[in-house]
């Protein structure tokens, strides 16, 4: 179904570009400082405020069971799951416009991610997981990707404009989980105490494919416009992952490592995502200069991407990249 969908995306964008008229008519007066016909370079920069989140990873359940005289216990129980940050990341890009043709687009995008938890039962509840009586994990991420694309402007109403886009997409990134596990009670390994049970996992993965999408902008007032996008790609990806279990013991800053276990897998899959952008834009020129500005919220999902977690059976869960994107361009 995810394919499905993405391939009507793409495809929609492709045929709405190709069967475009080839004059290039100018924007209303009211609507721009200048036809929307121009020729030249551009380039710039967004800041992102993102929070990069990945599903299925691991969550803690406490117990806590009340007995009440003459009807059933009460079992309360709250569980954990990861808190994501919102991290500070960037867009670098730069374009071409051909003459009432096409315009030329390649754009660099870097997201990090990270997710810190530190649990332990309060007083009167059951140890974490009925297992263990702390557990530390941090989970970190990188994400990157590039796109060159081609684009064409297309004129609906005196104020309205669509540009649907179409190229290639490029992939690549890493994800780090780490926990460390204190168990309630110890248990023998070959004659020694275990009640340190930490996990590493870890994930790296690359992929290629097609992207695309329609951009939509309308001016409400002069030199201001609201802007969307809806779009998406489908990418070729090879995920390789590595996850370590550790068995140890632990009394205070004292560690001891008894045994260690190794599981790799690699997969390859096509990847599907679905991205949107909806924000305000501002638009002048300056002496010859095209001026941008632009604020809103974007979002990515890509899904089954992410597989880092120890305890997910084989089962993969989306990975999302959301926030606020700020960003300036020129063009001359």
């Amino acid at each position: 179904m995810k394919f499905l969908v993405c391939s009507a995306i793409l495809l929609g964008a492709l045929s709405a570009s190709l069967s475009a008229d080839a004059s290039c008519a100018p924007l209303a007066a009211d609507c721009a400082c200048e036809s929307d016909c121009g020729s030249g370079f551009s380039f710039g920069a967004n800041y992102l405020y993102w929070k990069a989140q990945q599903r299925e990873l691991p969550t803690h359940e406490i117990s806590h069971f009340t007995p009440i005289s003459g009807t059933p216990a009460v079992d309360r129980s709250r569980t954990h799951v990861p808190d994501f940050d919102f991290e500070s990341g960037f867009r670098v890009f730069g374009g071409y416009a051909i003459p009432c043709m096409f315009d030329l687009k390649l754009s660099y995008t870097y997201i990090p991610g990270e997710s810190d938890y530190n649990l332990a039962p309060r007083s009167g509840e059951d140890p974490i997981d009925l297992l263990f009586s702390s557990v530390k994990g941090h989970w970190k991420a990188t994400f990157q990707y590039l796109d060159l694309d081609v684009s064409r402007t297309l004129q609906c109403a005196e104020c309205l404009s669509v540009k649907p886009h179409i190229g290639f997409r490029a992939m690549w990134g890493d994800q780090k989980l780490k926990e460390e596990n204190i168990l309630a009670e110890a248990f023998e390994f070959e004659g020694a105490p275990v009640n340190y049970t930490p996990i590493r996992g870890k994930e790296c993965f690359h992929g290629y494919g097609v992207e695309g999408g329609l951009w939509a902008e309308w001016n409400v007032l002069c030199n201001f416009s609201l802007v969307g996008h809806v779009g998406g790609s489908i990418l070729y990806t090879r995920m390789n992952h590595h996850t370590q279990f550790f068995f140890g013991s632990r009394v205070d800053d004292n560690t001891t490592i008894f045994s260690v276990s190794h599981n790799t897998q690699h997969v390859c899959d096509a990847i599907a995502s679905l991205d949107y952008f909806v924000g305000v834009k501002y638009s002048d020129c300056m002496c010859g200069w095209n001026i941008t500005a632009q604020a809103g919220w974007e979002s990515h999902v890509w899904f089954d991407l992410g597989n880092v977690a120890f305890d997910q059976g084989g089962s993969t869960g989306n990975f999302t990249t959301q926030g606020l994107t700020l960003g300036v361009a020129v063009g001359f």
